[in-house]
């Protein structure tokens, strides 16, 4: 069955003129995990998420306009398009690879997505480097981490943004 599904993906993504990625979906399911956190014993007397909740606004905003901005290079005509819908997947392709942490979580380097790892027990984690800090009560490191989260938001926000105008 994983292999169909497998397969059946990796021919929708070949085939796609534009790469089928629901960006604002994506920034609302992160929002969601923003709400999460807030809810997680200490957070609120120890961290200040607001920061981190603007930059979540910020980025569902653009990538609600990306996602005009796909939806009319799909239905453009022209001599552009081609060059419009490459530029648009170059975006998304790049959107993933800034939340790379490029050193890494605290204590675990090889673990480098800002959004997602496993914990020890391999369970999902959502912002394993704050959450990771917020479970042992380090609460300066969970604020270090909060901020690099927050900087990943911000590129990602960036990269929509200024993709493909």
């Amino acid at each position: 069955t994983m292999a169909d599904v497998w397969g059946r993906m990796a021919l929708r993504l070949a085939n796609a003129e534009l790469h089928p990625f629901d960006q604002p979906g994506y920034a609302d399911r992160v929002a969601r995990f923003v709400d999460d956190l807030a809810r997680v014993e200490g957070v609120a007397g120890h961290l200040d998420l607001a920061p981190l909740r603007q930059a979540v606004t910020d980025w569902r905003r653009a990538a609600g306009q990306f996602a005009a901005r796909s939806a009319a290079a799909l239905t453009a005509t022209g001599p552009d398009r081609a060059r419009r819908l490459d530029q648009l997947n170059a975006v998304q392709r790049q959107v993933e690879r800034l939340f790379i942490l490029p050193d890494g979580l605290p204590g675990r380097p090889w673990f480098r997505h800002a959004l997602y790892a496993p914990k020890y027990t391999y369970a999902a984690m959502e912002f394993p480097g704050v959450r990771g800090a917020v479970d042992q009560g380090r609460w300066d490191e969970a604020g270090r981490e909060l901020g690099r989260l927050v900087d990943r938001v911000r590129a990602v926000t960036a990269a929509l943004a200024g993709g493909e105008r």
